[in-house]
């Protein structure tokens, strides 16, 4: 709503109904003021965050998963040990039911019925040894790629004391992991 009108210098000026516009003049005046301007707006009415608001909220994600992050890989390795160590005692109720069975201790495990094979299985990832099974007794050691200490074994059996299980084992029948 533009109104031309004449001044006492013949030069035409704009005007516009609420206020001057001059006719080089590219400020926007208040009153002509979108909704997308680049005026702040008042404090109650800012909509959206500063590039700093979102910057410290990074940072404190950044903080958290470096706490988060080792705290998560010690509680892979207890879970991995964990499994290990209950295909372990798996083993040994599964050895001393095939020997009330059959006089002797498995020497081998599978998940078909063999002459001298228990059939067991063993969690993901675990890798099963069984060492010397006879009437005397036996020995398992079992591995896991997720487990960086080493392997965990376990001995039945006086004389299989130390045989391919880890050093720790030295209570018959109770799995040991370093």
């Amino acid at each position: 709503m533009y109104v031309a009108k004449r001044v006492a210098t013949n030069a035409i000026r704009m005007w516009h109904t609420c206020c001057p516009i001059e006719p080089r003049d590219r400020r926007t005046l208040d009153c002509h003021r979108s909704r997308n301007s680049k005026r702040p707006l008042p404090e109650g009415q800012r909509k959206g965050f500063t590039l700093i608001e979102l910057l410290i909220v990074v940072v404190i994600i950044g903080i958290l998963a470096a706490i988060a992050i080792p705290k998560f890989a010690n509680t892979k390795q207890k879970a991995v040990k964990a499994s290990m160590i209950s295909d372990l005692r798996n083993l040994a109720t599964a050895q001393e039911a095939f020997y009330a069975d059959s006089s002797h201790y498995a020497t081998a495990y599978g998940t078909t019925i063999a002459t001298g094979t228990l059939n067991f299985s063993v969690s993901q990832n675990n890798t099963l040894a069984i060492g010397g099974g006879n009437a005397s007794g036996w020995a398992a050691t079992i591995s896991n790629p997720g487990y960086s200490p080493g392997s965990c074994g376990v001995f039945v059996g006086s004389s299989f004391s130390g045989s391919g299980t880890p050093a720790a084992a030295t209570q018959e029948g109770v799995p040991v992991c370093p």
